[in-house]
């Protein structure tokens, strides 16, 4: 499975992100291309938070690449269009006591992967904030948003029923056809993002790519042209390149529909021996007629050991999320448990709650229509993944792409081709073509605005910040300067001290030597006198041998030896 191991340095403009984020309150929104570091960075700001953090995304997967949860699963929302005003806490009472003090101690919420989050979603986000945030009536009630993502990405999703809450005005392009609508579904068109006094700036350097060859920068300029739709021939020759007959062994499977991944997955699945179990779904009768094709999991489920599951729900099992990945051990027609990590997790049916939306022509408004239900073992195969399920994802072994008959999406083809490190373990089943490369036009047009100059809270928290950190190196410096004053006195201390010890054993020596050498001389005085004493001992013994030989029974005597 896709892993995330970028290397990671500091920027400039990781630099101000962090001053925004750690020493203001300002809200921020940190663009860049896939590979820049948004998910580090994020990972990097919490870690280095003095601050009561919320890290959330739209999808599961996405949330669990970052270590958070889900933005529907934190505030309780229901699935489908959000209202912008008058939201009531879902759950029991108990989950709404725990929401609210939950919101009443946040002070500060990071959201990943923006660009599929609509403007009717971040808009509930802000009016839950701002009846039950720590600063009530304020936008996000008082709570620091920072967003992470790239608006060349995957757009957010709108069905069908939901196209009129997000459509313009003929005559007046800035205004909605509802007047509790937006322009368009993307996130910066929002109520909450126009009055939040967002701040914006982009990360530029790419980190995902390996660059240290001539190879791998081409490969880096090419996505980039393809990301921002002025793709050249050669960058075409380039990727094409990578186009096979064969898809590779243990290749990630990528493919831009549902359906692909689920024929996909279903050959995986045939490998497999051992005894199926099915698991059949079953819907409200007010399902919409609409709606079918698009359930959170297929009508029938089947289930083998040993499979690769995704879960597609929040809180089916102990600690699962929607987007959590495991492996089947054993099943039954009530659960089906799954080996999570290092844990053994059972998941049960799950009942998922959709509100029922209509577009109301007379009023010209978007109307709740009820509620409908659906439910069904909340699994789905996990072999191939569609493009959006793996955005935010970085891939280390060998992908197999599979763009299908056509690209539908704008980036599409982009957030495709961008998950791997290396052109080497990109692997297409077809060549892409001029129609796949797709970028949104209110997209561009929002990045043609720029980054935010710096504001003037950026150069207040960055002043005293330095001057905490010079008034820090300042005390240190003090504390080091009175330190080695005290080392000095004791060491002249120690010194004086010395000197008159010193002093004193040279006098006592000196003194012991001038005994010593005086003894000696004495002593060499007595030796000369000694000397003189045996030479005139020897002369006489010599003196009275002569006088022994002379006599003649000595002589006699000593001739015998």
């Amino acid at each position: 499975m896709p892993t995330e191991r970028e290397e990671f340095r500091l920027t400039e403009e990781i630099r101000r992100a962090e001053n925004i984020f750690l020493n203001t309150n300002r809200n921020f929104l940190v663009l860049g291309s896939a590979g820049t570091g948004k998910s580090f960075l994020l990972k990097r700001l919490v870690e280095n938070a003095r601050k009561n953090v919320q890290v959330l995304s739209f999808t599961g997967l996405a949330a669990l690449q970052v270590g958070g949860r889900t933005i529907h699963s934190f505030f309780g929302f229901d699935l489908g269009l959000q209202k912008r005003t008058h939201l009531l806490l879902m759950g029991t009472d108990e989950q709404k006591d725990n929401r609210r003090r939950a919101f009443r101690n946040l002070e500060a919420v990071l959201i990943d992967e923006v660009s599929m989050l609509r403007a009717d979603l971040l808009d509930a986000v802000d009016a839950v904030l701002r009846e039950h945030g720590p600063r009530p009536g304020e936008p996000f009630g008082g709570v620091q948003v920072g967003l992470f993502g790239d608006v060349l990405q995957l757009p957010p999703i709108v069905t069908d029923d939901e196209q009129q809450a997000f459509r313009p005005r003929a005559d007046a392009p800035s205004s909605p056809i509802w007047d509790d609508g937006w322009i368009s579904p993307w996130f910066f068109d929002s109520f909450a993002y126009r009055t939040g006094g967002f701040l914006r700036l982009t990360l530029t350097r790419i980190f995902r790519q390996q660059t240290d060859a001539t190879a791998g920068e081409d490969f880096v300029r090419s996505l980039q042209r393809l990301r921002e739709g002025r793709i050249q021939p050669e960058d075409f020759d380039l990727i094409n390149s990578r186009v096979c007959n064969q898809e590779p062994r243990q290749a990630l499977s990528l493919v831009t529909t549902n359906r692909a991944a689920e024929e996909e997955n279903a050959s995986r699945f045939n490998a497999l021996s051992g005894r199926v179990q099915v698991y059949q779904a079953a819907r409200a009768e007010n399902w919409p007629r609409h709606w079918r094709g698009n359930e959170p999991v297929p009508e029938t489920v089947e289930i083998k050991k040993d499979a690769w599951v995704l879960v597609c729900a929040n809180n089916a099992g102990p600690g699962l999320v929607n987007g959590s990945l495991g492996t089947v051990l054993r099943f039954d027609d009530e659960e089906v448990v799954l080996r999570v990590g290092s844990q053994e997790i059972p998941v049960k049916r799950y009942v998922w709650k959709f509100p029922v939306w209509r577009w109301d022509g007379k009023h010209k408004q978007m109307v709740k229509d009820g509620e409908t239900t659906y439910s069904q073992m909340p699994l789905k195969l996990a072999w191939a993944m569609t493009v959006h399920k793996a955005q935010g994802q970085t891939v280390d072994g060998p992908m197999w792409v599979d763009l299908g008959a056509r690209v539908w999406s704008g980036g599409q083809a982009y957030v495709a081709l961008s998950r791997v490190r290396r052109l080497d373990q990109l692997h297409l089943r077809r060549a892409v073509r001029n129609e796949d490369v797709l970028v949104e036009k209110r997209a561009r047009q929002f990045l043609s605005e720029g980054d935010s100059a710096t504001a003037l809270e950026e150069t207040r928290a960055l002043a005293a910040n330095i001057y905490r950190k010079t008034k820090k190196l300042k005390d240190e410096a003090v504390q080091e300067r009175e330190r080695a004053s005290q080392i000095l006195g004791d060491a002249q201390a120690l010194l004086a001290n010395t000197t008159a010890k010193e002093h004193s054993l040279v006098d006592s020596i000196h003194a012991n030597v001038e005994r010593f050498l005086a003894e000696a001389t004495a002593t060499l005085r007595e030796c000369k006198q000694v000397e003189v004493r045996i030479a005139a001992s020897e002369k006489r013994i010599l003196d009275a041998l002569e006088q022994a030989r002379n006599a003649s029974w000595l002589k006699r005597f000593l001739g015998e030896f």
